[in-house]
């Protein structure tokens, strides 16, 4: 027999629990945890393929958006450059003989 120590707001009582409690209890618990561990694996086996397809999606229409934008971003550099000429200017003094 497994004795108990259960103390309350009355102070201290004993309580005996016999041990095949004790045993079902644990092979109940295990059953619990075990029941609990094959629903997470089935649903981790099942939920991983949709997380990565949609992953997989998301990049795609991702790297699209960006290739868009990095599109647009070019014509409108090609739109405002056009009309500037970009040169390297120096002065050249008179005075001073050339080299």
């Amino acid at each position: 027999m497994i004795r108990l120590l259960i103390r309350g707001q009355r102070g201290r009582r004993q309580s005996n629990l016999p041990s095949w409690v004790l045993g079902l209890g644990l092979v109940a618990g295990a059953a619990l945890a075990g029941t609990m561990l094959v629903i997470s694996i089935g649903l981790a086996l099942l939920l991983a393929p949709v997380v990565i397809v949609g992953g997989l999606i998301l990049r795609h229409k991702l790297r699209k958006a960006v290739a868009e934008m990095e599109t647009r971003l070019n014509e409108a550099r090609r739109q405002a450059d056009g009309d500037v000429i970009d040169a390297d200017y120096r002065v050249v003094d008179e005075e001073r003989p050339r080299r």
